[in-house]
């Protein structure tokens, strides 16, 4: 096809127009957009591309987002969910946790990767390819052509030759190697205006919505696991059984950090090995939560010096507790802070598990 004649002002504008503007029923339009830019970015990138290879990259950047670290897609209540979505649900069991990336679970589970790939390609592109490059309600070919299929006449509504793939616009590729940056980080802010409405109380939406790697403060935490040992906690927060020296022993997030993206001692608690390896994304039962509270207190309102641990005095003294009030006033303030987060993974899909 012959693209016509845009200028580097009127790829902008009509971009910024795909992804802010128009209808929206799911979120395709921000993996395609973010597709467009990643794909002219590499250097052997080619004009024509075929539905599969958008697919894998759909499934990059969902797979995370399903089951991970779990964001909603829809609105809560509503039975329907976006296609790719039940999907990667009929692929992958979203209630076990996975410890690690899409490309460690590319690799793993080769067969349930290529089964959803293919049902992508069958169910998810009809739509977002004709609708994407709409402008005022007018379609263009402003980034790329695509063929309908055979014998497809209403104007209204086509329906894509998944055969085919797409041409990209070769003026329009260079347009995104130019200004790749700022765009990726726009279509990411319009990523995260449509799911905010559903993931109200998810934290760090933002890099959940990239795949990014959410970095954890590992010497932070390696001072606390030593000054919870040092104030007398011997016994596994769940089984109760004596907590053994060293790799034995480990530090416990409370609320599973793959929702809470954080690593703070109001958070943390110790555990063997084999209840932290059997919890690992679950959330506790919710009459842990009180069994906690009382091990922060403890050390919040101790008189000698030796059984106070300041890191968590800081911690609780900046989510606004103070150790002038009484035990009891502090215990119902701190129940909040800890059960509001428990709550909201609950609501997300993180289920609680009964230990040992």
């Amino acid at each position: 096809m012959d693209f016509p004649n845009t200028s580097d002002e009127e790829f902008e504008s009509g971009f910024m127009h795909m992804i802010s503007k128009g209808r929206k029923d799911n979120d395709y339009k921000f993996a395609l957009a973010r597709f467009l830019l990643e794909h002219s970015a590499k250097n052997d990138a080619k004009i024509h591309v075929e539905f599969k290879e958008i697919a894998e990259k759909f499934l990059e950047y969902f797979w995370p987002q399903v089951c991970q670290t779990k964001l909603m897609h829809n609105a809560f209540g509503e039975t329907r969910k976006p296609e790719i979505i039940q999907i990667i649900e009929e692929e992958f069991d979203t209630t076990v946790h996975y410890p690690k990336g899409y490309s460690w679970i590319k690799n793993r589970e080769r067969q349930k990767i290529k089964n959803c790939i293919e049902k992508i390609v069958e169910s998810c592109f009809y739509d977002v390819i004709w609708r994407f490059q709409k402008i005022n309600n007018e379609e263009t070919k402003l980034l790329f052509d695509y063929k309908v299929q055979d014998g497809w006449t209403n104007s209204n509504k086509k329906k894509t030759d998944l055969q085919y793939g797409i041409n990209l616009n070769p003026e329009a590729m260079r347009f995104f190697r130019q200004h790749n940056a700022p765009l990726k980080k726009s279509v990411t802010l319009e990523w995260t205006r449509f799911l905010e409405k559903f993931n109200i109380g998810m934290p760090k939406l933002v890099p959940k919505i990239e795949g990014s790697k959410i970095a954890r403060n590992q010497p932070y935490a390696d001072k606390a696991k030593s000054e919870f040992r040092r104030v007398g906690i011997e016994k596994c927060f769940y089984c109760l059984n004596p907590l053994q020296p060293g790799r034995d022993t480990q530090l416990e997030h409370f609320i599973p950090f793959d929702y809470i993206s954080d690593d703070n001692i109001w958070n943390f608690t110790l555990a063997c090995k084999a209840c932290n390896w059997k919890k690992r994304a679950a959330l506790p039962e919710k009459s842990k939560i009180d069994e906690l509270i009382t091990q922060h207190l403890t050390c919040f309102y101790a008189k000698e010096d030796k059984k106070k641990i300041k890191m968590l005095t800081d911690s609780l003294t900046k989510l606004g507790l103070d150790n002038t009030k009484t035990p009891e006033e502090t215990r119902e303030e701190l129940r909040e802070i800890i059960e509001t987060p428990w709550k909201n993974a609950l609501k997300f899909g993180y289920l609680p598990i009964i230990l040992p």
